[in-house]
Order: C-alpha cells, then sequence, then structure tokens
C-alpha cells in the first residue's frame, strides 16, 4: 500500500513538472523525423574562383536596395557568377550588405570573386526559398561559414513629407500624364514638371513613374548607402516624375550620391532625414576561403 502511494505521488508530481514546462515530453516518431531532416542541398556544386580581366569593373546593384533579389534557376541548374562571399550571403539570406559585419577582407564586396554552378535533385526548378536554403547549406559546406544574428541600432534615413508634396495621387491603373524636364543648373539636379501640349523649349520628355510608396522606396534605396524608412503616412497610388540620370553615375561610390536629396526634395517634394532604427545584423564568426572544384 505504501508502495502504490508513492508511486502515484511520483506520478502526479511528473504531471505537474511537465504542465509548468520543466520537464519536456519526449517528441514522437513524426516530431523526431521532422527535427532530424536534413536541410535542402544541392545534389551537385562547383565553386570556382572567377579571375577579372584588366580593366573590368564589377557592377552589382543586389543587396544596396530596400526589397531583395529573387532567386531563379533554369530548370535545376541555378548559377551566381562573379559574386563575392558578401553576395552570396546577401542572396542566401535575403539581407543587405550593410546587415553583415565581421566579414574577413578577402570576402568583402570587391574582394575575392566566385563563379557558383549548381544543381539541384530532380527535374523541377526550385522556388526562391528552396534555393535560398540550398545555398545557406552550400556556404555552411564549402565557406564554413557560422553566423549569428543580433538586432542593432543602425544609421537609417527617413523619407518625409517636405512642405508641397510634388506626387499626384491616382487611381490604380490610371493612364499616366505627359511630364517634361527642364535643367536646374544651379543646383545640377533634373526638375519635372507637367505640360501641356508642346513641350516648352529647353525641355526633353521625361516618362512619368506610376506606383505605391513601397516602389518609390525601393528605387531611391538604390542610391543610398543605409537603410531608407517611409515615415511619409503616404497610401494608394502615385504619379510623379523622378530622373536618376544625374546621380546614376555616383552610385557606383561607396556612399550617397549628394545630388540624390535635392532631387528627392525637388522632383517629389520628400525629404532624407539621418536617424536611426532597430535592425536586425548577421555578425559572421568564421569564415573560409572554398576549396574549387
Amino acid at each position: 500500500m505504501k508502495r502504490l502511494i508513492m508511486f502515484e505521488m511520483a506520478l502526479f508530481c511528473s504531471a505537474l513538472l511537465i504542465a509548468a514546462g520543466l520537464v519536456q515530453a519526449v517528441p514522437s516518431r513524426s516530431q523526431q523525423s521532422s527535427t532530424n531532416k536534413p536541410p535542402l542541398a544541392f545534389e551537385v556544386a562547383s565553386i570556382k574562383q572567377h579571375v577579372m580581366r584588366s580593366g573590368a569593373m564589377v557592377f552589382r546593384m543586389n543587396g544596396s536596395g530596400s526589397t531583395t533579389q529573387s532567386l531563379r534557376a533554369t530548370g535545376n541548374r541555378f548559377e551566381e557568377k562573379i559574386a563575392t562571399l558578401s553576395d552570396l550571403i546577401v542572396d542566401a539570406y535575403g539581407v543587405k550588405n550593410y546587415q553583415i559585419s565581421g566579414l574577413p577582407t578577402w570576402a568583402m564586396p570587391g574582394a575575392a570573386l566566385y563563379d557558383v554552378i549548381a544543381e539541384s535533385p530532380g527535374e523541377a526548378a526550385p522556388t526562391s526559398d528552396q534555393l535560398r536554403q540550398m545555398l545557406q547549406t552550400l556556404l555552411s559546406e564549402r565557406f564554413h561559414l557560422k553566423l549569428r544574428r543580433e538586432t542593432q541600432a543602425l544609421p537609417v534615413y527617413d523619407m518625409v513629407i517636405k512642405k508641397g508634396l510634388k506626387m499626384k495621387s491616382v487611381e490604380a491603373g490610371a493612364q499616366p500624364s505627359t511630364i517634361a524636364k527642364s535643367e536646374d543648373k544651379a543646383n545640377r539636379s533634373p526638375v519635372s514638371k507637367a505640360v501641356v501640349g508642346d513641350n516648352p523649349i529647353g525641355t526633353v520628355e521625361v516618362k512619368p513613374r506610376m506606383g505605391e510608396i513601397g516602389e518609390l522606396v525601393a528605387l531611391i534605396s538604390l542610391f543610398l548607402d543605409r537603410p531608407l524608412i517611409d515615415k511619409t503616412g503616404l497610401t494608394g497610388t502615385y504619379e510623379y516624375a523622378f530622373d536618376t540620370q544625374d546621380f546614376r553615375d555616383e552610385l557606383r561610390q561607396a556612399k550617397p550620391a549628394p545630388s540624390i536629396f535635392a532631387a528627392v526634395q525637388q522632383q517629389l517634394g520628400l525629404k532624407l532625414e539621418p536617424s536611426k532604427s532597430s535592425t536586425e545584423i548577421l555578425i559572421v564568426d568564421h569564415a573560409e576561403r572554398p576549396s574549387e572544384n
């Protein structure tokens, strides 16, 4: 009788501990198989260092903007050429260059370049998300990449409305109006205006853009060295004239083009203000040059 009471008390205490989360129940067989499921990986992969010819330049836009590039495969074949380890991390984890910290010198943008050619299992083309997971596995196995995530307060730009908004709210699917561009010689920045009839002398026609604010944020972000946060509160579809030609060449420099701030104010009636915001970053704890094959 005494043993029976002690056994019942033990069962009762175990139930209390499990309910309190102090003892975890053993996962079921289906849970175990799901937990132990191997990560998605390419069936075969080749990584070779890319040797640039003398005088050649590399210019990649992915990783600098506010939207992430979708990965695509031709059938089951995936290629990523003329890419640094930094570029590959951008693609694999869907982050931007400013969200990566701790890279060794050889892995930074503009350093050692690689050509990656890989094939996924089966014949069907994998999705962008599946390609990212396979690329993460490849980086872990071939570059011995180890990283962790942290949240830090990073410099950003807040996009706010300046007095005199120069964007027109329109219905989605509306036909754009005619836009003409004249040159502001003092600020060396294009100024666009809507015109009726023939274009004024000394102006050239600019194809107007039409879209939601998120699309505009993505466009402007291409020319900035830090994230751009929309603080305008604007919703819906807008038409605007925004000519990036004057500062397009300055994008190749590792700093924001000075003229873009003036262009955003003059052409859009918006302003980019320096600020700080909590942003998730990837800290690289370890990375090695890959063995080629």
